[in-house]
């Protein structure tokens, strides 16, 4: 027999015994999937409160340090970000009900190192009351906290927050005096594109950016770009004075569609080219501010350029348009902050 008729053989044998072989595929239960599915769920939410008090810790140098220049938004902040189960995606919402405690009504996560951490405070705190102001569990909630926390913190006076801990019956009351800094609150959506945006007072992140960036000095160079485009009262000056408060109204949807295609069309208004180098140039003055690195700021912008291509309507590149100009304009920015450095003189941006 010819070697070629041996392997015609030996193949047709291998083929008659692998199609007498059977496998037994092991079997999943309906409730072992749920199971799963629900501990996968928890863990992103897990994932999401990290996230979010990371943002807030790396932005608050930033925020802290540009209070003198941050105008219309200037302020006090005692360090608390709030939140209810609408703060995340539907699905995840039952999960952070069960697990963690947050439903309708508001809690509180704290920032590192603020007045709210060297509190009897603590993250997951249900807010039942801000100064004489009683806080609800309704769907309107967490608007409704935001708006009286950001009023009391005007002017700098102590303001009493009123909460009680998940599993027990107590309330804790705790007096705050404020720190002064910018008053832009920094809130996470969860979104695996890497955009971030402002509108006007607050400051919002995708998840996708936090993912995206490759440190934790790329992603403070977009918060201070974002802080920069509130302190220069950008969205009044375009027309867009509207836009302020409509992304946390769009965040109390439930299960509405409506919301998702609400934040994506905030997200995706871009500034003009002038606000756009006004952004980049006060930002990389707020970076230098808080003692934060200037000579790379447009290292991340260069980066993500490549990632993602233009046409991607969602990204921080489509929103905030790269070119080589603005690149260079950075770099003389930080060149004249170096200057300044050098000879003492204030860190202050100069009037164009």
């Amino acid at each position: 027999m010819s070697k070629f008729a041996a392997t015609c053989v030996l193949t047709a044998c291998i083929f008659l015994v692998a199609g007498c072989l059977s496998t037994s595929v092991p079997q999943v239960d309906r409730e072992e999937v749920t199971s799963a599915l629900y501990d996968q769920r928890k863990l992103a939410v897990d994932l999401y409160l990290e996230r979010l008090v990371k943002v807030n810790e790396l932005a608050l140098p930033i925020l802290r340090a540009n209070n003198e220049i941050c105008n219309e938004v200037s302020g006090h902040r005692i360090g608390v970000t709030i939140l209810t189960k609408r703060s995340l995606p539907f699905n995840l919402q039952k999960a952070a009900e069960d697990e963690f405690g947050i439903g309708s009504r508001p809690v509180i996560y704290i920032t590192p190192g603020t007045p709210a951490a060297n509190s009897e405070l603590r993250s997951g705190d249900r807010l039942y009351r801000i100064n004489d102001t009683n806080i609800g569990d309704n769907l309107w909630s967490r608007n409704t906290a935001h708006n009286v926390l950001k009023d009391a913190l005007k002017e700098g006076e102590d303001v009493t927050l009123r909460v009680m801990r998940r599993g027990s019956h107590d309330q804790i009351v705790s007096v705050l005096t404020p720190e002064p800094m910018c008053q832009s609150f920094v809130y996470l959506i969860q979104d695996p594109l890497p955009n971030a945006f402002a509108d006007g007072q607050d400051i919002f992140v995708y998840t996708g950016l936090l993912k995206e960036a490759e440190n934790d000095h790329e992603v403070q160079v977009v918060l201070a770009h974002e802080l920069a485009h509130n302190a220069m009262s950008h969205v009044a000056k375009s027309g867009r004075i509207g836009l302020v408060g409509s992304v946390l109204e769009a965040l109390i949807f439930d299960e509405d569609d409506d919301a998702d295609g609400v934040i994506s069309d905030l997200a995706v208004l871009t500034f003009s080219p002038s606000f756009e180098r006004e952004a980049d140039y006060v930002g990389i003055y707020m970076l230098a501010r808080a003692g934060l690195d200037t000579e790379s700021a447009a290292t991340f912008w260069r980066r993500l350029a490549v990632e993602y291509p233009e046409e991607n309507q969602r990204t921080l590149l489509a929103t905030h348009p790269i070119h080589t100009e603005r690149f260079l304009r950075m770099e003389k920015a930080h060149q004249e902050i170096v200057e300044k450095m050098e000879d003492g003189s204030p860190l202050i941006p100069e009037a164009r």
